[in-house]
């Protein structure tokens, strides 16, 4: 069990890091603009988007390492015919397709909800940082999903 709380807390500490180097971001953009004032960035819808999204980078974080090692070991009986070496890079690779996909998908979705629900003018910086999550996970799935493809034709060949 302490590995899985060793990826929920490296999940949680890179989300922690990146929210804080975006708010460092929009802060000056706002300052330099003169748009903005602090109090606006403050508000409870933000404050309540961070709590959820910090939650859900601990589940994610935290359910990673047994659903990886459930794919491990449904792989072998699966294909027979694969290294057991190479499983471990297969399914790891496997897995992240899936969670950057999910991601992709659930931030295109929330970007979208947001601007629907309350308005593009009322929270524009949770409606940027939400399609900009989306624009990169969705990068991140292409690219694993790429990598994955390679290894999976490698590893069938040899």
């Amino acid at each position: 069990m302490k590995p899985w709380f060793k990826y929920a807390f490296l999940s949680v500490s890179g989300y922690v890091v990146v929210i804080a180097a975006i708010a460092a971001i929009f802060h000056w953009i706002n300052s330099v603009g003169g748009i903005h004032d602090i109090d606006s960035a403050n508000s409870q819808f933000y404050m309540w988007a961070t709590v959820v999204g910090l939650v859900v980078a601990f589940f994610a974080g935290f359910c990673f390492r047994p659903v990886l090692e459930r794919m491990k070991s449904e792989y072998p009986i699966e294909y027979p015919d694969t290294p057991q070496e190479d499983i471990h890079c297969l399914c790891r690779e496997k897995l992240l397709t899936r969670y950057f996909c999910i991601l992709a998908c659930g931030s295109f979705l929330a970007a979208i909800a947001v601007a629907i629900a309350v308005g593009i003018e009322t929270y524009p910086e949770i409606i940027c940082i939400l399609s900009g999550a989306g624009f990169t996970f969705a990068f991140l799935y292409f690219q694993t999903r790429t990598r994955y493809r390679q290894l999976y034709r490698r590893k069938r060949w040899l």
